[in-house]
């Protein structure tokens, strides 16, 4: 999937299932997140990064990207090691967080 602009109207896109999403600044990554299922939706969460509840961090993304999927950690997981590996750092929002 190709980036689309970060906005309520795109979020409402967004599968009501679990899987992982991509925020954007630009070109940058800025953050990669999961939802494991139950309440914690892909468009649940990126419901509460639009909003601030989550993090005050990404509410700078511009973009967003998101796959559902049955295993979102340990996808999550591959992409923060890929990002790491390349960049030798986490995405600026990712920072601190396990």
């Amino acid at each position: 999937m190709d980036p689309i602009a970060f906005t309520e109207m795109n979020i409402k896109l967004a599968p009501a299932s679990t899987g992982i999403y991509t925020l954007y600044d630009g070109a940058e990554v800025i953050y990669y997140g999961r939802a494991t299922g139950g309440s914690a939706t892909i468009r649940s969460r990126l419901m509460d990064h639009i909003s601030g509840r989550a993090s005050p961090c990404t509410r700078a993304a511009k973009t967003v990207t998101w796959e559902s999927c049955r295993d979102p950690e340990a996808r999550d997981d591959a992409l923060l090691a890929a990002f790491e590996s390349t960049h030798s750092t986490r995405p600026r929002c990712n920072l601190g967080s396990e």
